[in-house]
């Protein structure tokens, strides 16, 4: 009697097993509403133990320790209170390549990669010079580094601590870069090719979700029409004596046709549009 006791209390303070582990937290998540529960999970359980996803699911009677169960508990509660998975990990995927990000930079979305994709099909000379302006993590202008092999990569933010998590980044990708604290091309007089913009662009008015709410608010609302930076950005290129051959700028489809409007007040005709993508061309 004395061991069965025993093994009772062992066994009711012993650690829970993955499977029931995963289950509890995943549940959480749900009853939070988080539509992606399992999978943010199985994530958080991957970054918290250094294990792949299929050893977790294959190992289900594993006991993780009690300082990782508080760890991944408390990982946990903070994507249960809507913070976005990447900030929790301190990292995001961008175009297959790993970015650090943290609460200083958006987190980088898989709309922004199809601007990659239209860059590349660019004639651009081998050795152009591309400016990633309202760069944040940097993630645009380090993958067209990468993918454009010779170009010449300027990364431009008006927050300092966007361009020091941008310069980690090149350093941690192995790309060289030059990095500038400036307001769009205020005082920049460089010739660029092209000029890629992810800038602020929702409507003042507008409501974004709940994750998002923990992102920069100066990066993500740009004016009464979301338009505000890229009037100014495009009135900027009326000032420099060879503006950039290509703007390539990204937007909510409803305001693609004022936008194109806008550039074309300053020279620049629309060359395609691609959901939230657009590519303005000198005429």
């Amino acid at each position: 009697m004395t061991l069965l006791k025993n093994s009772n209390h062992m066994k009711k303070n012993s650690s829970p097993s993955l499977a029931e582990l995963l289950k509890r937290q995943t549940d959480r998540l749900k009853a939070a509403g988080i539509s992606t529960a399992r999978l943010d999970c199985l994530v958080i359980f991957e970054d918290t133990l250094s294990i792949n996803r299929a050893e977790i699911l294959a190992r289900p009677d594993f006991r993780p320790s009690q300082p990782k169960i508080k760890q991944i508990e408390l990982r946990v509660a903070r994507r249960e209170n809507n913070e976005p998975l990447a900030y929790i990990r301190g990292k995001a995927y961008f175009y297959g390549r790993e970015f650090l990000v943290n609460h200083h930079t958006l987190v980088p979305r898989p709309e922004t990669e199809t601007m990659i994709d239209v860059i590349k099909k660019i004639p651009l000379p081998d050795d152009a010079k591309i400016a990633d302006i309202g760069c944040g993590s940097g993630c645009i202008g380090i993958t067209l580094a990468l993918e454009l092999e010779g170009c010449q990569i300027d990364l431009i933010d008006i927050d300092k601590q966007c361009l020091k998590m941008a310069r980690l980044n090149s350093r941690v990708l192995g790309v060289k870069t030059h990095s500038y604290l400036q307001d769009l091309l205020n005082n920049n007089y460089s010739d660029y090719d092209l000029i890629a913009a992810n800038l602020p662009y929702v409507p003042a008015e507008h409501i974004i979700n709940e994750s998002a709410m923990f992102e920069p608010k100066h990066a993500i609302f740009g004016g009464k029409d979301g338009l505000d930076l890229y009037r100014r950005l495009f009135d900027n290129t009326a000032k420099h004596n060879h503006p950039p051959s290509y703007i390539i700028t990204e937007s909510l489809p409803p305001q693609h046709q004022q936008l194109a409007s806008i550039a074309k007040k300053y020279g620049y005709k629309l060359s395609l549009t691609d959901d939230f993508i657009q590519l303005f061309v000198k005429t």
